[in-house]
């Protein structure tokens, strides 16, 4: 979205905003995202068919605050532009935790209380305020065999045939669909939604929930074990709270290596050849 249409649409909608300064951050697959004033936070979606997430958060967020002991997105503002729901928050300080020395203090114990609470979220709540429960199999077959019919094309053989072995040793492992459902975050990457402060050496603020669902607790960990490898990912689930059961990290690491799939994906839908390039530089380093 251009900076002056984002400009005109905030101050149209809310008078009571003047901007003063406005700039475009770092955004999602999902949402364009810019800062305004240096102190609000504007979030407008990509594609329309993102209007149910954000509608899920706009019922979530308010109640999920009461249960966490870090600060999360309090929209403020929310508004319609071209019959698409676009939202605001106050700006929640800190930096992403990859640009910070993430190994200093106990933020390892900080977030594994975190997560512990996001888990332990009441998940009759969550299905009450619109939190999809996806059927966790079915979801990754309809992954899986999309993968086949689009992606194996663009990978050599030996690639293909590593795939095979990752995803069908996932599927056909009984255990990987034993776990008990609990309320997620989905997206817990320490590049973009895991902020802190980094003079107090503690997190901050956890954004960005509209891929929230109720679903697989392992995943939770994925992100951090992209961004922060597995040491830290490790120290991080020794604290935690919630269960563990005997293939929590396997499928943490499986969530990890398919990860580039979702990219190539995204390339796929919105027909651009570096994300698919990427997605499979990375596939031919991890499988």
């Amino acid at each position: 979205m251009d900076i002056e249409l984002c400009k005109n649409i905030i101050e149209g909608s809310f008078p009571q905003i003047h901007v003063d300064s406005i700039k475009q951050t770092v955004g999602g697959w999902a949402s364009d995202v810019f800062e305004v004033n240096n102190m609000l936070i504007f979030r407008f979606p990509k594609r329309s068919e993102r209007q149910r997430a954000t509608k899920m958060e706009i019922n979530l967020l308010p109640e999920l605050a009461k249960a966490l002991s870090v600060q999360i997105p309090d929209f403020k503002f929310i508004g319609k532009h071209n019959k698409e729901t676009f939202v605001g928050y106050r700006k929640i300080l800190g930096v992403p935790l990859v640009s910070y020395n993430y190994n200093r203090g106990d933020l390892a114990n900080q977030l594994a209380k975190i997560i512990t609470e996001i888990h332990h979220f009441p998940v009759h709540l969550a299905s009450k305020l619109e939190v999809p429960r996806p059927d966790w199999r079915m979801e990754y077959e309809k992954f899986y065999n999309w993968i086949k019919d689009k992606a194996f094309p663009l990978m050599n053989e030996a690639l293909q045939e590593r795939a095979v072995l990752v995803w069908e040793g996932f599927l056909e492992n009984e255990d990987n669909f034993t776990f008990e459902p609990v309320f997620i975050h989905r997206d817990l990457s320490g590049d973009q939604h895991i902020l802190c402060n980094p003079e107090r050496h503690e997190i901050t603020g956890i954004i960005d929930w509209e891929d929230s669902c109720i679903g697989d607790p392992a995943i939770d960990f994925t992100g951090l074990y992209w961004d922060c490898k597995e040491k830290f990912t490790k120290r991080v689930l020794a604290n935690y709270e919630g269960k563990v059961d005997n293939t929590f990290w396997e499928r943490t690491v499986f969530y990890y290596k398919i990860g580039a799939f979702h990219e190539i994906s995204w390339g796929k839908l919105i027909d651009d050849d570096t994300h698919i390039q990427n997605g499979l530089k990375h596939l031919s380093k991890v499988l």
